[in-house]
């Protein structure tokens, strides 16, 4: 590993908050009402006992855990992989009936039809194929030369959730994956530094790309300037944080090629998304009295699904919250008894990337987690699932590394 795990923690916690003002600086638009001082102070807090959490935690000192994965075992783990994508698409396009013919919206309406009991080996795959990314790790971190047809598939594995979020317009998932991919190459991989430019580009270029292409079809973004005009100031996140007066009346002017045109707009529509989360924190804040906590039925929504326990405990119904913000929703201020065990428990994963399987598999995703703070949870629904399927997945190679 690159860096040391002091260092890549508090660098995850700072990158994020970076990223978050320079959008706001950048993004044309403004809040409806400054934010309270009880939502600042919470946001405050809830990074002061992460990083408390973290810095009086014991670090990792596992003498029993894996830290060496068989060729074996990686092939195994792939082929697990590819299965659950398998059971995965059995489930979405002929039991559900998704088609690549419908509409986003559509496809999005088919998912959410609920799974019973006896429905368990597709919930199940689902689980497990959250774990995309662990193959191509694995192949990455291991001291052993990997035959050319498992690196190969290691990098099928991580593409292949590209086609379930084309189909449901998810740019969550295409965000996901560029970071992930990123992640992993810049921690484990020994590259030169003109290769990590020729990445970072095309990473950046790529998942831009895609993300830019689900916008479009998610709020039908064409090249058409009244169009166009209106979807942006008509979105959902307006309510909160909407455009700048000024803005909108340079729009309404623009007489420039439709490219320049459009791409203001979808600038602007993700300078928004990036920000307006911590706008629906203050939101939440301000109706606190009008709801009851979700005590972990909104966060952890996927795990109470099966047991008709979930909800939704936004009071506006709709749209990403913060990670803080999320757990407010469900436990209010305790949430920062939360976030301290959460920074304790990073301080495992950040120290024991080197001498445990897996802390090492989940580091990437806890980084991508610290670095989204501001903008989403990313462990809200089936965010949680890379934490169940690792602990089957470390079984598995437990048990195979014993008969080999």
């Amino acid at each position: 590993m690159r860096f040391g795990g002091h260092r890549l923690f508090l660098s995850s916690l700072g990158l994020g908050i970076f990223i978050w003002i320079l959008s706001f600086k950048l993004v044309p638009a403004s809040p409806l009402t400054p934010p309270l001082t009880e939502t600042i102070l919470f946001f405050a807090l809830s990074y002061l006992t992460m990083i408390l959490g973290y810095h009086f935690a014991p670090k990792s000192h596992s003498r029993s855990s894996i830290t060496i994965i068989s060729i074996n075992s990686i092939r195994i783990i792939t082929y697990i992989l590819i299965c659950a994508f398998l059971i995965r698409f059995i489930d979405l396009f002929f039991y559900r009936g998704m088609s690549i013919f419908n509409s986003v919206f559509e496809n999005r309406a088919l998912v959410r039809t609920p799974l019973y009991f006896y429905e368990l080996l597709f919930k199940f795959a689902s689980i497990l194929k959250s774990c995309y990314f662990f193959p191509l790790l694995f192949v990455i971190t291991s001291k052993k030369k990997i035959n050319i047809k498992h690196v190969f598939l290691s990098f099928l594995v991580f593409a292949l959730p590209l086609i379930e979020a084309l189909l449901l317009g998810s740019r969550k998932t295409i965000f996901e994956m560029a970071v992930l991919l990123f992640l992993i190459l810049f921690l484990f991989s020994k590259i030169s530094l003109r290769k990590w430019i020729i990445i970072s580009i095309c990473t950046l270029v790529g998942s831009l790309s895609l993300t830019t292409f689900i916008l479009k079809q998610r709020v039908y973004i064409e090249y058409d300037s009244d169009r166009s005009q209106n979807e942006l100031l008509t979105t959902k996140y307006n309510d909160l944080f909407p455009l700048k007066e000024s803005f909108i009346h340079h729009l309404a002017n623009e007489t420039e090629n439709d490219f320049e045109f459009n791409s203001k707009l979808i600038m602007a529509h993700y300078g928004q998304y990036i920000n307006h989360g911590f706008f629906e924190l203050d939101n939440i804040f301000r109706n606190k009295n009008s709801f009851d906590y979700a005590i972990g039925r909104h966060t952890f929504s996927q795990v109470m699904k099966p047991l008709s326990l979930d909800v939704n405990a936004n009071p506006r119904g709709y749209t990403y919250v913060t990670f803080f913000g999320a757990l407010f929703l469900d436990f209010g201020w305790w949430s920062l008894a939360f976030f301290i065990i959460f920074g304790g428990y990073q301080k495992r994963v950040f120290t024991g990337g080197d001498k445990n399987l897996l802390d090492r598999a989940i580091l990437p995703y806890i980084i991508m987690i610290n670095f989204s703070i501001p903008v989403m949870c990313v462990i809200k629904g089936s965010g949680l699932y890379p934490f169940l399927g690792i602990f089957f997945l470390y079984f598995a190679v437990k048990l195979i590394d014993q008969k080999d």
